[in-house]
């Protein structure tokens, strides 16, 4: 059964009861509309107006309104963002079970998940809902088709053809970067090498999102950390220094991060002060995120560690892959599907440095 409940529903009132246009289509309509086989293959003939149609319905509404620009202008426009994207995940998941065409099921998670962050968010939730009804049993080639169906042709394609150099049974090295809270003694493997299995498994830092590449999840570790949330705005915004910027950018840029902090306390008060009101802005949001519907003060501070983990996990166990462009090279995969092969805290040092493959601006 699902996790959701009216308490769940009538808490995403503010996003559901928004002022909708004359040409928003409501979730239920739209599922009711194209869950039946006929209605489906007619739409799926009318290829061009479904791209059209799919950005009025309500939970998608959010994601292609809000430019991705304007959540990285100012804290305000992420916040909102955020809160957005939000409700429409939340929405899908509130919904999902009435989905029984597998093919939209397939199609509308692919495009919540690409688009919105926060399935760790719903990992539970998420597990039941790839498991349900006949959801899994649709061809891998399908379900990277309608997973990606935003997508242009190319990329597709793309993304097929890298995945056809494995067979079902072939284990892929993956990897993904999430924080530890080693400030509240939390361990990362569920067991120890001598309890066996329950050593390649993982209990800190769960998700579904991971990588081709080591260097992408590395990047990906720093995103909820409360120290790169305030370098990386800093840095970003060291104009503010005036005629000092560019000796101050070459100077943080070399410097331990445990020095940051004395060397940012040095600075003029006012500066000190806004980038710290920011910081805090930002970081309520992404803590929020992490842990569902409040705010989890053991993921803030500086006691958590970024880490990247080094995992297998069998083609076919994989989900679906997202963002093959050479910039994320995304694997979805639930994360008992996958062995923790390893796993290493990311150095001070690479905090101040730009990954060659995913720039600071895609996050």
């Amino acid at each position: 059964m699902s996790n959701f409940g009216i308490a769940d529903l009538n808490a995403m009132g503010s996003f559901l009861h928004q002022p909708k246009t004359s040409d928003n289509i409501s979730v239920e309509d739209f599922i009711k509309k194209y869950n039946g086989r006929l209605a489906w293959e007619k739409l799926m003939k009318k290829d061009t107006n479904f791209h059209l149609m799919i950005k009025d319905v309500e939970f998608f509404n959010a994601i292609y309104t809000v430019d991705t620009s304007f959540m990285r202008a100012n804290p305000l426009g992420y916040n909102e963002k955020v809160a957005l994207m939000r409700g429409a995940y939340e929405t899908f998941m509130a919904v999902e079970e009435t989905i029984t065409n597998r093919e939209l099921f397939w199609l509308l998670f692919g495009s919540m998940n690409c688009y919105c962050d926060f399935s760790s968010m719903f990992l539970d939730h998420t597990r039941e809902a790839v498991n349900r009804y006949d959801r899994r049993e649709l061809h891998w080639n399908k379900r990277i088709k309608y997973t990606n169906y935003f997508e242009d042709k190319e990329q597709r394609d793309k993304f097929k053809r890298v995945m056809d150099k494995y067979n079902q049974e072939d284990e892929i090295t993956v990897y993904r970067g999430f924080v530890c809270r080693v400030g509240e003694g939390k361990r990362i493997r569920k067991g120890r090498k001598s309890d066996g299995d329950s050593f390649y498994e993982q209990q800190e830092g769960l998700g579904i999102s991971y990588s081709l590449k080591e260097n992408v999840a590395r990047d990906f570790s720093l995103r909820f950390l409360d120290i790169w949330v305030l370098i990386d705005d800093f840095m970003e915004n060291i104009k503010v220094l005036g005629e000092d910027a560019k000796v101050a950018r070459e100077h943080v840029s070399q410097m331990r991060v445990a020095d940051f902090f004395k060397w940012f306390k040095t600075l003029n008060e006012e500066i000190q002060f806004t980038f710290m009101k920011r910081l805090q802005e930002r970081i309520e949001m992404r803590v929020t995120a992490l842990q569902k519907h409040e705010i989890d003060e053991s993921f803030g501070g500086f006691d958590t560690r970024p880490v990247v983990g080094e995992y297998r996990v069998k083609k076919k166990d994989v989900l679906t892959v997202h963002n093959m462009s050479g910039k994320e090279w995304e694997i979805v995969a639930l994360p008992e599907a996958t062995k923790l092969i390893r796993y290493e805290f990311t150095p001070s040092n690479y905090f101040f440095k730009q990954s060659d493959t995913f720039t600071k601006e895609n996050f």
